[in-house]
């Protein structure tokens, strides 16, 4: 090979070297930018995070201190998962989790007296069917159809407003009952939704949850008590005569 086509090699792969280094750097830095989730508990000034992108958790004091970690992931431990969003349930005194990768939500109570936790169905400590773990600092599930992409927590910190991770779900909202560990309805809307805009008001005698139904459209109200849609137009300040009684 001549000199001068060798010195061309050699610099188109130096180049495709450098490149290749400014794109893995650029990851790394959109990776970094991303904060991981973390959700502190007023009461106690608790703080519960995602460890990066790893599939743990961590909590830590008031002071900083890290108290415990828990694997996240499927009970047998056979498939991890990282985590999507935390939020915390003050009137409970505990975390609630969305998982990206395993169809479950997780709850992480901060309370001494939390009830035992039984990882099978509901009713098996009615029935002794189960063997209880402690209810402080345990992990307790709730299947579900599908991952979650990301959540939020009604005034009472008993029910969960939730958005699917999978790309090909219906879009809406999936409302989980923490008492129950299961989801007690689905609140249909014509886009993804945007929890962040997510509003309770209580008006009319009831409670009700407004929703965009799309990006830029109208607010969609829903009763909180049975999570049926208002059948009256607008906002609940109005038209309370023509609400059908709870």
């Amino acid at each position: 090979m001549i000199p001068a086509a060798a010195g061309r090699l050699a610099a188109a792969r130096v180049a495709a070297l450098v490149a290749a280094l400014v794109a893995a750097l650029l990851v790394a830095a959109g990776t970094a930018a991303q904060p991981a989730p973390a959700a502190t508990l007023a009461d106690g000034g608790w703080q519960l995070r995602a460890r990066g992108a790893e599939p743990v958790l961590e909590l830590l004091d008031a002071g900083g201190r890290t108290l415990q970690t828990w694997d996240v992931g499927t009970l047998d431990g056979r498939q991890p998962s990282r985590v999507a969003a935390i939020q915390p349930s003050l009137p409970r005194r505990s975390f609630v989790i969305a998982l990206q990768d395993v169809a479950e939500l997780w709850e992480i109570s901060l309370d001494p007296a939390a009830a035992p936790i039984y990882d099978g169905l509901v009713h098996d400590y009615r029935m002794g069917e189960a063997l209880a773990r402690p209810g402080y600092l345990g992990v307790r599930r709730t299947p579900l159809p599908r991952p979650l992409a990301d959540l939020r927590i009604d005034p009472t910190g008993r029910v969960v407003l939730a958005v699917d991770a999978a790309a090909d779900a219906p879009p809406g909202v999936v409302v989980i009952h923490l008492d129950v560990r299961r989801v007690i309805a689905r609140l249909a809307l014509a886009a993804p939704p945007d929890l962040d805009r997510l509003v309770f008001v209580d008006a009319c005698a009831r409670r009700w949850l407004g929703l965009p139904d799309r990006p830029g459209g109208p607010m969609r109200w829903f009763d909180a008590a049975n999570w049926t849609p208002r059948a009256a137009a607008g906002a609940p300040q109005a038209g309370c005569a023509t609400q059908p009684p709870g």
